[in-house]
């Protein structure tokens, strides 16, 4: 072995050379090292693959020595090729993964068709001299593009308004800024489509407001071509939709089934309501509550939680109370993850509960654990 691979074998530290490591060199300092003799090797290899090109160009007479020379390079051209192509690789990961990881991205994106479409484009194009739009570029001649690209892919659905007509589908929900927003949404044979949001948090959201958001879609849209309008039931929702069909009577209020449904189960559970039923559906609020002293326990105690998790990959979801149907998903989830939870109360570490404040809560959950 030369001097030359005994010296990059130290300071790399490199295994398998009868050469110690370098243990006086920084770890950062070591990378760089790295990185700045791959450098050099591309460059090597490269340097060879273009001159062997350059030498393809060259007519010599079929005696000559360099073009038996030639030949008998012929059988390290592939893998001289080959060794350059998984160094240029290499550098192209390390520099992907940076990014992700000084930018804080999330790793699911690398799932999305529209980065593999990119990175592909880039991978099979001579673009030379090519660099990423800039910030402004991005945040406004880009975008203006792509805006009017997705409003030539939607028209086909808006064509089919005027044949099948089309319901106009609202909810008021609430962001992470505590902003009241309002949804507007176009639903057809030809699919679903977002008209617009907006944000009501400086107006009263009685029915009369609602309704005047309701006649600027129609008015964008053409009352024409609308069927009906579907929301909620809340009262303000109920106010503006039978104010649309007063005004245009061929436009129907619809409430949302699932809305519907809903507060139909909340008053057969409801005691004060109805006796008779809320006797026969009573083991419907008694699971929801078995359903969230364990959720809440689990998730309020990082040792529970510590112990759960190595029992389930499985989060326990955490669900708005105002989503429908969040009683029968959280019950789903449980059910799902039921011998994890049962492995979790039956762990040694479970014993440790010992705190007269936490045990009795402890002994609640064990209990609706086993329960069926």
């Amino acid at each position: 072995m030369g001097s030359y691979s005994k010296v990059k074998a130290h300071l790399l530290r490199i295994p398998g050379h009868e050469v110690e490591c370098c243990k006086v060199v920084a770890g950062d300092l070591v990378q760089q090292i790295k990185r700045e003799h791959d450098q050099v090797e591309i460059k090597r290899f490269q340097d060879e693959f273009n001159e062997r090109e350059k030498a393809e160009y060259i007519n010599l007479p079929s005696s000559s020595d360099f073009l038996q020379h030639k030949k008998r390079k012929g059988a390290v051209v592939g893998s001289l090729e080959k060794s350059l192509n998984t160094a240029r690789h290499d550098i192209a990961y390390k520099e992907a993964a940076r990014m992700f990881y000084a930018g804080a991205l999330p790793f699911n994106f690398v799932k999305s068709p529209y980065f593999r479409q990119y990175s592909k484009t880039l991978a099979n194009s001579n673009l030379a001299g090519y660099t990423p739009p800039m910030y402004n570029r991005l945040r406004t001649t880009l975008l203006t593009q792509d805006k009017e690209h997705i409003n030539r892919k939607l028209q086909p659905i808006r064509d089919s308004w005027k044949k099948k007509g089309v319901s106009i589908v609202s909810d008021g929900w609430s962001d992470r800024q505590r902003r009241l927003l309002i949804n507007m949404m176009a639903a057809s044979s030809g699919g679903a489509m977002f008209l617009k949001s907006i944000d009501a948090s400086n107006n009263i959201k009685d029915g009369d407001y609602v309704a005047s958001l309701f006649l600027q879609v129609i008015n964008q849209i053409g009352d024409a071509n609308i069927v009906q309008i579907i929301t909620d039931n809340a009262s303000n929702f109920k106010f503006a939709g039978l104010h649309i069909k007063s005004k245009y009577p061929h436009i129907f209020w619809t409430p949302c089934v699932v809305h519907s449904l809903n507060l139909a189960l909340k008053n057969i559970c409801d005691p004060s309501e109805r006796s008779h039923q809320y006797t026969h559906c009573k083991w419907i609020a008694d699971l929801v509550s078995d359903v969230q002293i364990i959720r809440n326990f689990i998730i309020n105690h990082s040792m529970a939680l510590s112990i759960y998790n190595k029992y389930s990959k499985l989060s326990l979801l955490r669900i708005a109370d105002t989503r429908f149907a969040s009683s029968i998903v959280m019950s789903k989830r449980l059910k799902k993850v039921k011998t994890a939870l049962e492995n979790m109360i039956m762990d040694s570490e479970w014993k440790s509960y010992r705190d007269a404040n936490v045990e009795s809560e402890a002994q609640k959950v064990k209990q609706c654990i086993v329960n069926d």
